[in-house]
């Protein structure tokens, strides 16, 4: 694959647009991520008056861990009986609840359902495998049915973005190794799979506006802590788990010019070999995140919507496939 210097020259010009207005981000030396989190931190965003939210702090994944926080959404006056995680992106040292609570209202919107968005630990204090066990401690407090507020949960489904989607897809390998709970189904939007960067693709992006090869090996050194260069366990990188099997149906939507493109078309073809079922979305001449940044493109429409369907598929709301066999 050539070398890409200037994403702008290869997506579609509405996603070119917004590109060129995102600032270049420092990819060597020690980077100052709590700065940078710091940076793009924003306030709670006002809740549509059709729907609800509360903050929860949640018992942490051992006794010695700390509560994790998270934020309920769902529709006023509702108790609905299904669940979406949504673990937010950020490349592991970055974004946050708060940042998420756009996409999050649009989720429960489409669902009908709870979305729980998890604030997970960040590496630049906590690495792997805080972050994982914190969505652990949230997806097994779910299915407690634990209060008035929250009761016995019929179906828990798992989403994450990006970094997010790293923690969903080891969340989901976790929840099948441990024997639950059980996942309905698992939704991977532009995820964050494989540390190595062996892949064409993970070698080939250099426009830092967007996340870029280098980008992506600073943040994978973060995110592993003591662990990089040594043995990396499957829950921290998916994509070096051999046996997929066994996983739930799963959506993947994959951008044409993005370092992560070749381990996400790897990924949703080895889940298939599995028994799996995958939907799997490639959008042309689009880049990382484009979805997010550009959501009033055509294209960042189309994602946003073919995600929301996704998730609302999974919960039987929908005739598209997902469902499990």
């Amino acid at each position: 694959m050539q070398r890409i210097d200037d994403l702008a020259l290869y997506v579609h010009p509405e996603i070119a647009q917004e590109l060129v207005k995102r600032e270049s981000l420092a990819t060597t030396g020690n980077l100052d991520f709590a700065g940078r989190r710091a940076k793009l931190a924003v306030d709670p965003s006002p809740v549509p008056d059709d729907l609800e939210t509360h903050d929860l702090h949640l018992p942490g994944y051992k006794p010695e861990d700390p509560e994790v926080f998270v934020r309920l959404y769902r529709p006023k006056g509702t108790k609905p009986k299904n669940t979406m995680i949504f673990i937010h992106g950020g490349g592991f040292v970055g974004g946050s609840v708060n940042g998420a609570d756009g996409g999050c209202f649009a989720y429960a919107r489409a669902t009908e359902a709870n979305v729980i968005s998890v604030d997970y630990r960040m590496p630049q204090h906590d690495p792997y495998p805080a972050g994982v066990h914190d969505c652990y401690a949230t997806l097994q407090w779910i299915a407690s049915g634990p209060d008035e507020l929250f009761g016995q949960q019929d179906q828990i489904a798992i989403s994450g973005s990006s970094a997010g989607g790293a923690l969903a897809a080891g969340l989901a390998l976790m929840a099948r190794d441990k024997g639950g709970p059980e996942i309905s189904h698992l939704v991977l939007i532009s995820p964050v799979l494989d540390d190595r960067h062996e892949t064409p693709s993970s070698q080939a992006h250099f426009d830092n506006r967007n996340w870029s090869s280098a980008r992506s090996q600073v943040c994978w050194k973060a995110y592993l802590g003591d662990y990089y260069g040594k043995e990396i366990p499957v829950y921290a990188a998916p994509a070096r788990e051999t046996n997929l099997a066994g996983l739930p149906p799963t959506t993947i939507t994959i951008c044409e010019y993005d370092p992560l493109h070749d381990e996400e078309v790897e990924f949703a073809r080895r889940l298939t070999e599995a028994g799996v079922r995958v939907n799997a979305f490639q959008y042309a001449y689009t880049c990382h995140g484009c979805a997010t940044w550009a959501p009033q493109s055509e294209i960042g429409r189309r994602i946003n919507r073919d995600i929301r369907e996704s998730m609302r598929a999974g919960f039987g709301l929908s005739t598209w496939p997902g469902r499990k066999r």
